[in-house]
């Protein structure tokens, strides 16, 4: 084992004598477990960051997947029931008044984000 000088503040020094003599431990040891201890909680902290990550990055991609399956559903409904005298988008055929409507979303997304993002 290697040797290792660190300087800590006289209260945290206190601290790690009364754990190793609560823990019937020199004060070497006391330090070495403290130290280990807090490397492993640290690497399950990551470990359970990444697992969360990628979970709501499944439940992301399964609600823009469940999304587009009801986008295209509706836009079968659009031209099955399209009216043109009933519109207020101003378009000739269904494709046209889903046409405006992407475009609508579009900007309305572009201008949502940059708000978002500061700009």
């Amino acid at each position: 084992m290697s040797t290792v000088a660190v300087y800590f503040a006289n209260e945290l020094i206190d601290r790690l004598k009364r754990y190793a003599e609560e823990r019937k431990l020199n004060f070497s040891e006391a330090c070495r477990e403290l130290i280990e201890l807090g490397f492993k909680v640290g690497d399950a902290q990551e470990r359970g960051q990444s697992e969360e990550s990628k979970r709501k990055q499944e439940l992301e991609d399964k609600h823009t997947s469940y999304l587009l399956q009801i986008l295209n559903i509706e836009k079968e409904i659009l031209r099955c029931v399209f009216n043109k005298e009933a519109t207020t988008l101003g378009g000739a055929t269904a494709e046209e008044d889903l046409l405006i409507i992407k475009e609508n979303v579009k900007n309305f997304i572009e201008s949502y984000m940059g708000k978002n993002d500061g700009t």
